[in-house]
């Protein structure tokens, strides 16, 4: 093919991308970002065929042979025209750093690779020129997307005191909220929605908040564009403050002033040189009178860490005095190792540094699992921390203080997590106070809150059902009891004495396309919360809900069970549930029994031979394979639990 794949794929060529997994995942990319618009007006055929392409393209990409000759050839390719360009460009000998962000933009290029061919053609790279108005509007005039949505939501905040999302789903000090993935965010939001179940103006603003952060955290994006409008609303409060003292001053900013502006707005743009011409046209613009110290341009002796902070490294200082990481990262990726400073974005290689930040991130919200002594949650975060950042030796660190404390604390914690999940208050409450016993620097004001309430609103409702005469009233009362404290003592007791009615009528359908028994039945007469346990047992009806396999708990009439195998005969049994007392079963005395049918067929015909293929079937499962011709009978040919076969006895006609 003509086309040249580095290129194609827009990946880097001079050094070679050479990670098999980075170019694996670009050609993904491309084959998604082709597909979509392979029927756009002006470059549909184009991109149709690319996709033609890509089995040529993989193993291309694949043969490290063949890689080095289509780097070479972007090479050539490109530098040819490039250097011409440069050339005319550059006829002055110099030429400044926005001319090379152009070329690079134009060309598809990185913006080393340019001054790299500048260079070896003797022309210099000069200093970007100022453009005051337009760094101006970029950073400080200009409202970002959905900036007045996010404006409005500040009302629903307040109530809270936070100002702004990552604040308001913070459940406790955990730094770096805004580095954590979506999928972690949007958790924390559905968490905290739940808790918001009062009928009051604090309850409505919090759900309002709650599904807001959903939809902003919902995929990257979406979160990169308040990410985006969070940082204009900081810029605007550092240049804004600025402006202020510089009135006070007689519209001057002193040298000295100027460096706490630029050592706020580093932390932001975890670029110094950036932040210093950003406080230069400000100053410009509004016309401040500011001019920074030829000296204080640049100082190699300083570092930006990836938290913000600027760091004086002149006494060999290797991690940041703010967050205590490290200054230079050697890069995770196994292939590559390049040690960077910390404030990069990406590596040579591709590897994204800002996955550093999401496993910083996970770190710290392990460590505070570790502390609340919610072991199965750290474990979870480290294990995502670790895709992040393969080999870091923070994970590490942190992975033996979960196992030194597990060890210490057994499966106390984990069973007192459990009970709150299962609304089991009162036996978590005395793992609780097991925990206090044993460590008495645990503490979690906010389950302690959780357990209380729901304890003392369980017993309000029982101490009503136990003054009662009439049934439904103790019935009624004892249902919420069981919703809010499902163990709390005397209402199962109380309650068990009216047993709800069981429901009629099963009809189960077995249905072999979809793999899938649908059971269905009618409600039972009994009046509040009906819940129906569903269990199955092979081979015989199951008579309590021990004996066979739950399958199920719904509040609606109908059921699908998908988890089965062919060729089993199962029962069903239904009970009616209502705060945890059970009616006598409703069951099946037929068994069911499920053939599923074979899927996606396909036939490929030859020279006296047939050969068939079908999905995989289940483990245990037998495919019965049946011949006729001409209107013979049908003639049984072969069984076996595979997903093929080969038939070579046919007649040649």
């Amino acid at each position: 093919m003509n086309e040249n794949c580095y290129l194609l794929l827009e990946l880097d060529f001079d050094p070679p991308v050479e990670d098999q997994n980075v170019i694996d995942q670009r050609i993904e990319e491309k084959r998604k970002f082709w597909s979509i618009n392979s029927n756009d007006f002006k470059r549909g055929a184009e991109y149709k065929k690319y996709l033609d392409m890509l089995p040529e393209i993989k193993r291309i990409m694949c043969d490290p042979l063949e890689r080095k000759k289509q780097s070479e050839t972007a090479c050539n390719h490109v530098y040819t025209q490039l250097d011409k360009d440069l050339n005319i460009l550059g006829r002055s000998g110099e030429i400044t750093e926005d001319v090379v962000e152009k070329i690079a933009t134009v060309k598809k290029l990185s913006v080393d690779i340019v001054k790299k061919r500048a260079s070896a053609l003797g022309i210099k790279i000069g200093k970007k020129k100022a453009d005051f108005d337009s760094d101006y509007n970029k950073y400080y005039k200009n409202k970002p997307a959905k900036a007045d949505v996010f404006d409005g939501m500040k009302n629903f905040l307040n109530p809270f005191n936070k100002d702004n999302f990552y604040d308001f789903l913070n459940p406790g000090t955990i730094p770096n909220m805004d580095k954590l993935p979506c999928d972690k965010l949007t958790q924390f939001a559905k968490e905290k929605k739940e808790k918001f179940n009062k009928n009051d103006s604090n309850s409505s603003s919090g759900k309002k908040v709650c599904e807001a952060c959903e939809l902003t955290f919902k995929d990257e994006n979406s979160k990169t564009i308040y990410d985006e409008y969070l940082a204009w609303c900081k810029r605007r409060s550092i240049l804004d403050d600025a402006k202020r003292i510089a009135q006070m001053a007689g519209l001057e900013l002193s040298n000295a002033q100027g460096d706490i502006y630029i050592g706020q707005l580093t932390e932001l743009f975890k670029d110094r040189e950036l932040a210093k011409n950003v406080l230069i046209a400000f100053c410009k613009v509004e016309k401040i009178a500011y001019n920074l110290n030829p000296t204080q341009r640049n100082n190699e002796n300083i570092k930006v860490c990836r938290c913000g902070h600027i760091n004086d490294v002149s006494d060999g200082r290797a991690v940041c005095q703010n967050c205590g990481n490290e200054l230079i990262i050697k890069c995770p990726n196994p292939t590559c190792g390049v040690e960077n400073d910390a404030n990069i974005k990406v590596c040579k290689c591709g590897f994204k540094f800002e996955n550093i930040d999401k496993a910083l991130a996970l770190y710290d919200l392990a460590e505070y699992s570790i502390k609340k002594l919610d072991f199965e949650v750290a474990n979870v975060h480290l294990k995502d921390a670790e895709r992040y950042w393969p080999g870091s030796s923070k994970v590490k660190a942190i992975r033996e203080q979960l196992e030194e404390s597990k060890q210490r604390i057994g499966d106390i914690a984990v069973n007192m997590r459990k009970a709150v999940k299962e609304k089991l208050y009162y036996e978590a409450k005395e793992q609780y106070a097991t925990l206090q016993r044993s460590f008495p620097e645990f503490k979690e004001a906010d389950l302690e809150e959780e357990m209380s309430i729901a304890i003392e609103t369980a017993k309000s409702y029982y101490d009503i059902a136990r003054s009662v005469s009439n049934e439904t009233d103790i019935i009624e009362n004892c249902v919420k009891a069981h919703e809010n404290c499902c163990d709390y003592p005397g209402v199962r007791e109380l309650i068990s004495k009216y047993p709800p009615q069981m429901p009629t009528n099963l009809r189960i359908l077995p249905d072999g396309k979809t793999k899938t028994n649908i059971l269905s039945w009618d409600e039972s007469t009994s009046d509040g919360a009906i819940y129906y346990y569903i269990v199955r047992k092979k081979d015989a009806i199951p008579i309590n809900t021990k004996d066979g396999e739950f399958v199920g708990r719904v509040n609606i009439c109908s059921f699908n069970d998908c988890n089965i195998l062919p060729g089993i005969f199962y029962y069903y049994a239904i009970f009616a549930e209502r705060a945890g007392v059970y009616s006598r079963p409703l069951t099946s005395r037929i068994p069911v029994l499920n053939l599923f049918e074979i899927a996606n067929v396909k036939i490929t015909t030859g020279d006296s031979m047939l050969q068939l293929e079908w999905d995989p079937i289940p483990s245990g499962s037998t495919v019965e394979l049946f011949r006729s011709s001409d209107g013979d009978k049908e003639e049984h040919i072969n069984s076996n639990n595979s997903s093929g076969y080969l038939d070579l006895s046919l007649i040649h006609i």
